[in-house]
């Protein structure tokens, strides 16, 4: 009983804390905080035997930071928030949700560092935030999820160069860092990425030299479909190369490049 005013509270503080600064937003008109309505009846809000494990509030218009409450509710699977105006950072408490499978952050105005200790939220098969402002450097931690198979953090301010340790991560399959403010080369251990479909760098600084037997060009040729570099900083033989200013061309002879698409 006391998990379930705990779980009811936690809601309540995340409809108030996005009211405040959001009363003209869609979520004010939900149906949360009514008395006569379980909390797993909320719209938005999906229970497993009376447990919450999924919030979805996508283009609710909200705006305000998210409340630190909402990551003691440790039994989350998915957390979609996609498409609104949320700020603010996210903090270490981040961490603390270790069962969490789905995080969909992108399309935001969230900022401030990566946490590193989302590194321990080893169940994340989806991290995505693309369309914020996050910067600093990507936090090594992020290999330690062995689960994840979609990291698509383009169109933020990050930096730095991208870690070696990311070449553990041997269930992805999209990695998206395009148009941020990487620098340094692309770690070779990536061609350890197996089941990896598209890995999309362009719009950074990164500077390289790719040839034929280099074990990304390898990867490519096996399971790769686009490896997408900036044709004027970094010389591939098996890459889609794109620049600020126009298409470059594919030399990947199966001509996979074209739209990404935001996944």
């Amino acid at each position: 009983q006391s998990s379930r005013l705990i779980q009811r509270y936690t809601l309540a503080v995340l409809f108030y804390s996005f009211i405040e600064n959001s009363r003209n937003s869609k979520f004010s008109r939900k149906n949360w905080i009514s008395s006569s309505i379980s909390e797993c009846d909320w719209e938005g809000v999906t229970c497993d035997s009376d447990i919450v494990t999924e919030i979805s509030a996508i283009n609710m218009g909200l705006t305000g930071e998210l409340p630190k409450e909402l990551f003691t509710l440790r039994t989350l699977v998915e957390l979609d928030l996609r498409g609104n105006s949320i700020s603010g950072t996210l903090p270490e408490d981040i961490g603390n949700l270790s069962s969490l499978e789905i995080l969909s952050l992108q399309q935001n105005r969230l900022g401030g560092l990566i946490p590193t200790s989302i590194g321990s939220m080893i169940s994340l098969r989806e991290f995505k935030a693309f369309f914020n402002n996050f910067n600093g450097t990507l936090p090594h931690e992020l290999g330690n999820l062995r689960n994840l198979a979609s990291l698509s953090l383009y169109n933020n301010q990050l930096e730095g160069a991208i870690p070696t340790e990311f070449g553990l991560l041997t269930n992805m399959v999209f990695f998206r860092l395009e148009n941020n403010e990487l620098n340094g080369t692309v770690p070779r251990e990536l061609g350890n990425l197996s089941k990896i479909n598209k890995l999309s760098l362009f719009g950074n600084f990164i500077n390289d030299v790719i040839d034929t037997e280099d074990p990304l060009c390898v990867a490519v040729r096996s399971s790769m479909s686009t490896l997408a570099v900036d044709c004027n900083m970094v010389e591939c033989t098996c890459c889609c190369r794109f620049s600020n200013l126009r298409n470059c061309g594919c030399c990947d002879e199966r001509d996979t490049c074209g739209d990404l698409g935001q996944r």
